[in-house]
């Protein structure tokens, strides 16, 4: 239910005229699924949706991929499922890291509109931003999210460092920059990260000379940095009370200047929104730190998953009713016209980079309108 809400709001704030409704699979305790397991799994899921589709459009989240939503594909139809695979012509939100990437695109565009607050009584012509060589950034959660959006901070914002990472096993900490293509290829091969980088370069030598290691992950919270991007779905990163088991408290955070909230925070209850609104009080009356929540950033996994029902399969790629539930037929199908499912995927990345730019772009910009007309 939280979740829902929260993905509700994200489609609003990214112009989509979709709800956020969402579907889970409780497996049994034990050993994961084997792969064959699996795709029987998704399989039977797909048969539970099928009398839904015209109204429900699944899409991967914690826990599923791309590939699971080209497996409900070809059971039940091209567009009965979004973010496929790229032979499916899809715009697989997982592989393109759109979600990580946007979260980039609203740092950018926020530092954009920042130095607007200076005129502001309550920042005042002191308010001082770094120069764009010493924006430095966190991020708590090397996962789907955070690996790439790592990545896009050196592409998107050249000169800045991104000096701390978390993930399960631990944090690094290096105040000079991590070498994130590095530490990005060992997400990629699927092993612990932050243990992993630090046991091959615990020599004060080479490109980290001043690297931190530790086993805890929250206490990279404690660290300083100009952004954190909380981008690992825990609503209580931090709070000024220790009462919710909060990862950091705000009397041993470090110091920032701005959070861009990368996970699913959002909440419709209560007690939580209590504990959140203590929290904005905290970070922005007392410390003049912006939280820019979550379902204005990151939104760029919806909108790039909308593409695929704003720009729809054509009537002749669709699959002819003989390959619907039959995976060798499917894929013969999708081999036979690779060329026009690649030249589709590309026209759905293009359509998606662009209002992924626009809608965070001007969500920025109507943030700070907003802040600035208190």
């Amino acid at each position: 239910f939280n979740l829902s809400r929260g993905m509700t709001l994200k489609n609003a704030a990214a112009l989509l005229p979709y709800g956020g409704g969402k579907a889970g699979i409780v497996l049994p305790d034990g050993d994961p699924p084997t792969p064959e397991q699996r795709e029987q799994i998704m399989v039977s899921f797909a048969m539970l949706l099928k009398r839904y589709r015209s109204v429900y459009r699944p899409g991967p989240d914690v826990g599923t991929s791309d590939i699971d939503m080209g497996t409900i594909a070809i059971c039940n139809g091209l567009d009965s499922a979004v973010s496929k695979p790229k032979d499916f012509g899809g715009n697989r939100i997982d592989e393109l890291g759109a979600a990580g990437v946007g979260t980039v695109v609203a740092l950018a565009a926020i530092l954009h509109e920042m130095p607007r607050l200076a005129a502001h009584p309550f920042f005042g012509p002191s308010y001082q931003l770094p120069a764009p060589n010493d924006v430095t950034v966190m991020i708590q959660g090397f996962g789907a999210v955070g690996a790439h959006a790592a990545r896009a901070t050196k592409l998107l914002l050249p000169g800045s460092r991104v000096v701390g990472i978390s993930d399960e096993f631990g944090y690094l900490y290096c105040p000079d920059g991590l070498p994130i293509e590095e530490l990005f290829s060992l997400w990629k091969e699927k092993r612990p990260v932050t243990p992993s980088f630090f046991q091959n370069t615990r020599q004060p030598t080479g490109s980290c000379p001043r690297i931190k290691f530790s086993t805890c992950p929250n206490d990279m919270l404690r660290e300083d940095a100009f952004c954190l991007i909380p981008a690992t779905p825990l609503w209580n990163y931090v709070d000024p009370s220790g009462s919710t088991d909060p990862c950091v408290t705000t009397a041993k955070m470090g110091r920032w200047q701005l959070v861009v909230e990368g996970a699913n925070t959002y909440s419709p209850l209560q007690e939580r929104r209590a504990q959140r609104r203590r929290m904005e009080i905290e970070l922005f009356t007392n410390r003049k730190i912006l939280v820019v929540t979550d379902y204005l950033v990151n939104s760029g996994g919806v909108i790039f998953a909308s593409q695929e029902l704003g720009i729809p399969t054509p009537p002749h790629l669709q699959f002819p009713p003989e390959s619907l539930g039959n995976p060798t037929l499917a894929a013969q199908w999708l081999a036979d016209h690779q060329i026009e499912f690649n030249t589709l995927c590309e026209k759905r990345q293009t359509a998606a980079e662009r209002w992924r730019a626009e809608a965070i772009e001007t969500n920025m910009r109507e943030f700070i309108d907003t802040l600035l007309a208190k």
